[in-house]
């Protein structure tokens, strides 16, 4: 006879794994559901405080222009921002849900959704769909809820949702119950569900199709299906897949977009693949080892090369019974069985110990596992733990010899690599010991909760009890990932823009009660905010136009001018992802239309003496602000020409000794020691000339390891580099695309050798200078109307000319002329531009993403299939019954 606690448990599994799902998230973090501090951390981890938060303010501000933005010019120069309704049932209510706290509490209230909406779906929502999951294959309640904790709280989920990245976790527990509604012939639609939630994450939907690829060739082997059931079952998995994609086809396209152009996933910006041996070394094997016992049990800082760190290393912990349990499946399962699981989990691991495989599989896009890889072994493993536990509960066939040689093995491995560890010559001691001999107490009691279960005639005091610590150690983990974290408090966010405002709101208004101009630049000469890596994201949160900004995914083509006039160099990752703008050149800053300048310093003592000819100043509270005499528009014009290639041409490198200084921060940056092989090349290089980077790395790599001449030669790339010459051509011709089908007849084309003449740029005096620059804005565009995604104005050219327009190039902006379409070439290598003919016209710019009007019918198409297939299913379940 089943008492009353047994009956409440089976009836209402869910509802209790949702309670315990809570109480642990509540416990471990109050002060985020209290709201006392926001998800947004400014320690380790800070890309929530860099990139997440600006972007709330960016929200804020373009919610003002429409429901809907596509561009915004606070990132940077300018890029895409497309936001789209997503139309599947999660994101659908997300969205506005958002929408509606955004209106009521402005990016407070996006602050709230983020949170709440991140535990809701990603903690809870994983459990629960993993335990769905588990139950489908025929598990008993109590493993498979035990399996719901352990991925609610497991290392990707606690880990990653730092970087906003946890929902991965999610959407493959999901995909997986879809898989198995499947290949049970029932609820097809939740396929279509799931590939229409990872429609708008392009990479990671790559990477769970390949899971759920390889899953379910396992499951239908494990199954027994004929060639026929199959392929009916393959075609069922990928229609519904296909669906779905249509579902959220403008997401997808606009993501696809972004991530096949970025600099950061093509070309020479996606080396991130650090590791060049065959299988893990020895630290990140006790890296990727100790994260097998806990979230937080190497410390919490980047103080270990490559990826044994605490957010760029595997963080694979899914339970210390986990570990212990799941070899046990093995001994009651067949042979054929017994093979199928070990290549499907050996797959897996080889993945994570196997450098070339785990490139190859992430398609050498970068060696950084919170792309969701981390899953795939999270979630294999709690599938045999929760096979091996429900063998257990209900046999009682436990094999105590197997279990106690597990649990020595995980000691030893815990002990031997925490050793490894804590022995490195730069770590005084394992910070985090404690977690350790926590660990080891968490074996022993689970090693003797697991003898009780198997011989106690009071099962179900022993389940209560497994469950309870269980419990317990996914609390004690947890809330040592988010104890003592400097996070922004909701104060701060509402008194100084979350430690953004340094003064720098007050000088603004300033400028603002000076200049009504519809557009202009500012930079600053300084970074705000209060996080360990400064960002250049605070003109998004303040709200000015500047060049500067941590977000290159959807900037190729500014940031490929800035590597071709040396403000970037094309082989550093890191060049492309924190973009420093044009970095206070006079010339380049005022073709960038920059306009202010503010310095948090008073003096103008240190102020180069070009800046302050060619500007007024004035203190404004604890900022000096200076305003440059010439800054360029928007657009500006030009009668002279030449190509791109010719432009770069221009970039020259002289080496000169203090630029060894820069090339040897570059070499400690990296963690390369010095060597006198590579010091003696500094002695040839000195007052060398060249006239190319592919100059500078031919002398370089064969003189010195390939390592140190990577970065050898990105440090005199930066340093080095002579772009005067450019900076002079950007304010009096256009560089035009080599490939351009722009009719260039009747301007006139300027030869590289005139400008490269010594003599060339001898004359020019600051007066020059001035002629120069008013020639190019004396006939300009006069905005008369701005948005983020729509702009107009009108100029008066007394004959031909070229429009440049500072805004980086992308097929989604298109122009009208007089009322007539007219398509934009690319000039200057990454920005805009277009033919006028002599007279005066209005000019129109509009930013419409490719093919999102046919996209958006399509998908609305697609939703309304989806949703009728929903219904009839669930019609058709209700009449069944």
């Amino acid at each position: 006879m089943e008492n009353k606690f047994s009956v409440f448990f089976r009836k209402n599994t869910v509802l209790v794994l949702s309670g315990m799902i809570l109480l642990v998230g509540m416990m471990s973090m109050w002060q985020f559901f209290s709201l006392d501090r926001l998800f947004v951390f400014t320690d380790f981890a800070d890309d929530s405080y860099t990139s997440y938060l600006p972007q709330w303010f960016v929200d804020e501000s373009l919610s003002h222009e429409g429901l809907l933005s596509t561009y915004s010019f606070y990132h940077a120069a300018g890029n895409s921002y497309v936001q789209n309704i997503p139309l599947d049932p999660i994101g659908f209510v997300m969205f506005w849900i958002g929408r509606l706290m955004l209106s009521l509490f402005g990016v407070k209230g996006l602050a709230i959704t983020y949170f709440y909406g991140k535990f809701l779906i990603s903690f809870l929502g994983t459990g629960i769909f993993t335990y769905l999951w588990i139950r489908e294959l025929n598990v008993g309640r109590f493993a498979s809820m035990l399996a719901g904790i352990f991925a609610a709280f497991s290392g990707g989920i606690v880990v990653l949702s730092i970087w906003n990245i946890e929902m991965y976790g999610f959407y493959l527990a999901f995909y997986l119950f879809s898989i198995e509604q499947i290949l049970h012939g029932r609820r097809r639609y939740f396929m279509a569900i799931a590939a229409a939630m990872l429609a708008s994450q392009p990479y990671q939907l790559y990477l769970c199709s390949l899971f759920i690829a390889i899953y379910l060739i396992f499951r239908m082997i494990l199954l027994k299906y004929s060639f026929k059931k199959a392929g009916v079952t393959v075609l069922w998995v990928v229609g519904m897949g296909l669906l779905g994609l249509l579902v959220n086809l403008p997401s997808l396209l606009n993501s696809l977009t972004i991530q096949l152009n970025t600099p950061r996933m093509t070309g020479a910006n996606d080396i991130n693949d650090f590791s060049t041996s065959f299988l893990v070394d020895g630290e990140m094997m006790s890296s990727l080892i100790l994260r097998l016992f806990g979230h937080n049990i190497i410390n919490n800082e980047f103080f270990i090369s490559q990826w044994n760190n605490f957010l760029e290393a595997p963080a694979i912990y899914c339970g210390i019974i986990t570990l212990l349990v799941f070899p046990q499946i093995f001994l009651y399962i067949s042979n054929r069985k017994r093979i199928l699981y070990a290549s499907f989990l050996g797959f897996w691991l080889m993945v994570l110990l196997i450098n070339p495989l785990r490139q190859l599989i992430l398609l050498h896009a970068g060696d950084y596992f919170r792309y969701g890889i981390n899953f795939f072994f999270i979630f294999m493993m709690l599938m045999l733990m929760a096979q091996s536990l429900n063998v257990l509960a209900t046999r009682r066939r436990l094999n105590l010899p197997l279990l106690l040689v597990t649990g020595v093995l995980c000691f030893m491995l815990l002990w031997i690599h925490s050793g490894n560890i804590a022995a490195l010559d730069f770590i005084e001691g394992l910070q985090n010991i404690w977690i350790m001999y926590f660990g080891i107490a968490l074996m022993l009691l689970n090693v003797v909760l697991l003898v009780l279960l198997n011989n106690s005639s009071n099962r179900q005091l022993a389940k209560v009890l497994i469950c309870s610590l269980s419990l317990f150690e996914v609390f004690v983990l947890t809330d040592s990932v988010f104890d003592g974290r400097s996070c922004v408090s909701t104060i701060d966010l509402d008194l100084s823009k979350a430690n953004y405002d340094n003064g720098i709101s007050s000088t603004l208004d300033d400028i603002r009660s000076k200049d009504s101009s519809q557009f202009y630049r500012v930079i600053t000469d300084h970074h705000l905010g209060k996080s360990r890596h400064t960002s250049s994201n605070y003109n998004q949160v303040l709200g000015f136009f500047s060049t500067m900004g941590y977000n290159s995914f959807n900037q190729p083509e500014y940031v490929r001018f800035l590597q071709s006039i040396g403000m970037a160099c094309p082989d550093v990752e890191g060049d492309s992802r924190w973009i420093q703008g044009v970095n206070y050149d006079l010339f380049s800053m005022n073709f960038m239309g920059v306009k202010y300048l503010i310095s948090n310093k008073l003096d103008t003592i240190n102020v180069p003496k070009p800046l302050l000819a060619n500007s007024s100043h004035w203190q404004c509270g604890n900022n000096m602000v200076f305003r440059f005499n010439n800054p360029f528009p928007l657009g500006f014009t030009v009668d002279k020409y030449m190509t791109d290639d010719e432009f770069r041409q221009l970039l020259t490198f002289t080496v000169r000794q203090p630029h060894f200084d820069h090339v040897i921060k570059r070499l400690n940056d990296a963690g390369l020691q010095p060597r006198e092989d590579v010091e003696a090349v500094f002695g040839k290089l000195l007052d060398m000339k060249f006239s190319s980077y592919d100059d500078i790395k031919e002398f370089l790599y064969p003189q010195m390891p390939a390592e140190y001449a990577h970065w050898v030669a990105a440090g005199l790339y930066y340093a080095s580099h002579e772009s005067y010459r450019q900076s002079l051509a950007l304010l009096f011709l256009a560089s035009v695309s080599p490939d351009s089908d722009l009719d260039l007849s009747g301007f006139q084309h300027i030869d590289v050798a005139d400008i490269m003449r010594p003599d060339y740029l001898s004359s020019i005096s600051n007066d020059k200078y001035d002629s120069i620059a008013k020639s190019a804005i004396s006939e300009s565009l006069e905005v008369s109307s701005f948005a983020h995604n729509h702009i107009k104005g009108s100029i008066s050219v007394s004959k031909d000319k070229l429009m440049v327009l500072t805004i980086p190039y992308d097929k989604a902006w298109h122009c009208k002329v007089d009322g007539h379409d007219c398509s934009l070439s690319k000039f200057d290598v990454g920005f805009s531009g277009l033919r006028l003919p002599a007279g005066k016209h209005e000019i129109e710019l509009s930013y419409e993403p490719l093919y999102r009007n046919a996209a958006i019918w399509i998908s609305i198409i697609a939703a309304l299939l989806m949703y009728v297939f929903v219904i009839y299913n669930i019609i058709s379940s209700w009449q069944a019954l």
